[in-house]
């Protein structure tokens, strides 16, 4: 399981739903914001020399859409939101098999509400440690 989550990470590092754009700038923002509640000083700064990947991860994979249209890869996964994160390892479709580590539904994702997107990806993070 951890070697998913990893291998996850390493994505990040190169709808009917309403939602919106959002910037570069805002994004990289949140994902600051949202580390130094859940992160020691050492995580932290590991997260820091990593935020430019995941901010560039959210460009190619929605173009920094929120309702970015889920992405469904030959019936094996689907992809949803902002990161394009997977139902198979990150929410619940009511449909696959998964842990939802980050224990929300998939279409949770796919609305203009950025912070359990954010949630999720720094969740993502703290279980990879």
């Amino acid at each position: 399981m951890r070697a998913l989550v990893v291998f996850l990470l390493a994505a990040l590092g190169c709808s009917p739903a309403e939602g919106r754009d959002v910037t570069r700038c805002e994004l990289r923002d949140q994902l600051k914001a949202a580390i130094p509640d859940k992160a020691e000083d050492n995580w932290s700064r590991c997260f820091s020399s990593l935020l430019p990947s995941v901010v560039c991860h959210a460009q190619f994979a929605s173009g920094f859409n929120t309702s970015a249209p889920p992405h469904v890869d030959a019936n094996i996964w689907t992809l949803y939101g902002l990161f394009q994160l997977s139902n198979h390892l990150v929410c619940s479709d009511g449909e696959s098999p998964s842990p939802n580590i980050c224990g929300m539904s998939c279409s949770q994702l796919l609305d203009e509400d950025t912070d359990d997107d954010i949630s999720c990806v720094s969740t993502l993070f703290l279980y990879a440690m």
